[in-house]
């Protein structure tokens, strides 16, 4: 992958955005991957490894909808590959602590909704 400022295809320049109506609504498409070749380097300060990866896009994917309102956030996550069990506290996963690491590094103070059509597997080695 090049940097997080490139334009490669999973990069920002390229969400596959599937419907975007006013600014305050967007659909995008998180594709699936298959790791062809994973190797876990070096540990950083933050905890976590540095990598090298090959890996294959797949067509199934994720449906994910943001909208914009007043100053609640929350995140829904339903889907045909959901657990029955669900996926957890919603606080800990990655779509809202992405959306909270945005809104404070931007100052942003705008509410969110985030809906999850999960279709990719949990923990099904595809994310």
């Amino acid at each position: 992958m090049t940097s997080p400022h490139g334009t490669h295809r999973f990069g920002l320049n390229a969400l596959n955005v599937l419907e975007r109506s006013a600014p305050t609504r967007t659909r995008a498409l998180a594709h699936a991957k298959l790791n062809l070749v994973l190797r876990v380097l070096s540990r950083e300060e933050s905890g976590y490894h540095n990598i090298e990866t090959l890996f294959q896009a797949l067509e199934l994917a994720d449906v994910v909808d943001v909208s914009l309102e007043g100053n609640g956030r929350s995140l829904a996550c339903h889907g045909p590959t959901m657990p029955a069990a669900g996926l957890g506290n919603t606080d800990n996963n990655l779509a809202t602590r992405a959306a909270v690491a945005y809104a404070t590094a931007t100052d942003w103070d705008t509410g969110w909704n985030i809906e999850i059509e999960k279709n990719i597997p949990v923990g099904g080695g595809l994310g």
